[in-house]
């Protein structure tokens, strides 16, 4: 059964260990994982408005539409900003563990804000209460939010990876690929929460989230591919 400290060790390791193991194991730069983790800050600042102006004005819009415009939306600020920041640097070297620092920079941060949210936010009874039924017979909700960041954490890392390579190796079509994953996999998570999903429903946890870990290992699994030849 989870414990209460599980998801915050697991928060905690994930948050504060692979950007370190890339810098002095991998031979990246720090200052490719800060800009990384500055790329996100930038990107939430600028998300965070425009996505709640958007959904203002479009409240009359049907579920599907709106889910899809809120995901775009997500995708072009988070990966707009990061394509700015590798548009405006050289290609490091050594290339490939700086790209993996950057986009570990942004999912280490993520991780510690959804990591401090935690010591201020008390979830409403009624949702541990759900939690705890469907804990007792899924692995998925049972661990539903070290398998939540683990997966964000590659989709950061894949995504970013990709919009890299499409700047460095001058491949628009490698951009459009991670943008339209990236907002599939928000659009996803914000369709859920308009039709008001049970996200400890065993079923729509392991749908919604292997839909998700399918994403994030194809934008891994792609970048990996390419990078061997473009970097």
């Amino acid at each position: 059964m989870l414990t209460p400290t599980e998801p915050r060790v697991t928060l905690l390791i994930l948050g504060l260990v692979p950007l370190p193991l890339l810098v002095y194991g991998g031979g990246a730069s720090w200052q490719w994982g800060w800009l990384g983790a500055l790329a996100w800050a930038v990107s939430l600042v600028v998300k965070i408005p425009v996505t709640g102006s958007v959904y203002a004005l479009s409240a009359s819009m049907p579920g599907l539409p709106r889910a899809a415009l809120s995901g775009l939306i997500s995708s072009l600020s988070e990966l707009g900003v990061a394509a700015l920041l590798f548009d405006l640097r050289p290609l490091p070297s050594p290339a490939l563990p700086n790209v993996l620092a950057f986009g570990a920079g942004a999912g280490c941060l993520e991780t510690l804000f959804v990591f401090a949210a935690m010591f201020f936010e008390s979830p409403p009874a009624d949702q541990v209460a759900r939690w705890l039924d469907g804990a007792r017979s899924s692995f998925c909700v049972r661990h539903v939010q070290t398998i939540e960041r683990v997966t964000a954490f590659g989709g950061h890392v894949g995504a970013r990876g990709l919009i890299s390579l499409s700047i460095y190796g001058g491949s628009p079509a490698i951009a459009v690929v991670a943008i339209v994953s990236f907002a599939v996999t928000d659009g996803l998570a914000a369709y859920g929460s308009l039709r008001d999903w049970d996200w400890f429903k065993p079923a729509t946890c392991r749908r919604f989230h292997g839909a998700c870990i399918a994403i994030s290992t194809m934008e891994l699994a792609l970048f990996a591919i390419l990078s061997a030849s473009m970097l």
